[in-house]
């Protein structure tokens, strides 16, 4: 894959300072400056953690969206409409927007992308 997905870990402020809160966190952040290359610049968008859809997995989302949609060669709109299908925001051929999404429902979204990527022989973990 060209371009590494997008991590989330959480963040504590403790003395003054953010710091990783797990150790699962801290896992996904050493394997992820690992995979980078010297001089590699990389964004960071800071939020304070709600009980609704947040814009890190928003983010990975779609960014996972993308990715399989350019393996597989179908548009983004269809491979999102696969995901929403598979993740079950569809009731009929009525599908809910990923920004109406809770926390647990974009987890979900996020649950069925990497599905489909097993699926289709594209590692998305």
């Amino acid at each position: 894959m060209p371009d590494q997905l997008p991590i989330t870990i959480k963040l504590e402020k403790r003395n003054n300072q953010l710091v990783v809160s797990n150790e699962l966190g801290k896992a996904k952040l050493d394997l992820f400056i690992k995979g980078l290359s010297d001089g590699e610049q990389v964004s960071v968008t800071y939020e304070v953690a709600s009980k609704t859809g947040n814009y890190a997995q928003m983010s990975k989302l779609h960014k996972c969206i993308r990715e399989l949609a350019n393996y597989t060669g179908d548009s983004f709109e269809d491979m999102k409409l696969q995901v929403k299908i598979r993740s079950g925001l569809c009731i009929d051929n009525d599908c809910r927007s990923f920004a109406e999404c809770s926390i647990q429902e974009l987890s979900l979204a996020i649950q069925a992308a990497i599905e489909i990527g097993d699926i289709v022989g594209f590692n998305l973990h």
